[in-house]
């Protein structure tokens, strides 16, 4: 069978993205947390899914935004 030249590099490449971002940034998600409902078209995916991003600190913490006390 036949197959696309670019596959591996593109699941590589997506890997790499999925990592630095996860390395760059905590996510959280947006909202209540309740069950996902599924929007159906060429690929199935969660309807109406956020996430909240926030940068890390250069030593991969997240940056202090308040203290108590």
């Amino acid at each position: 069978s036949r197959a696309c030249l670019g596959r591996r590099f593109a699941e590589t490449e997506a890997v790499v993205a999925r990592a630095t971002i996860m390395q760059r940034f905590s996510l959280r998600e947006h909202g209540s947390g309740g069950p996902l409902s599924l929007h159906e078209a060429l690929t199935i995916r969660p309807a109406n899914f956020r996430l909240d991003l926030q940068r890390r600190n250069s030593n991969g913490t997240r940056p202090v935004l308040g203290r108590l006390g």
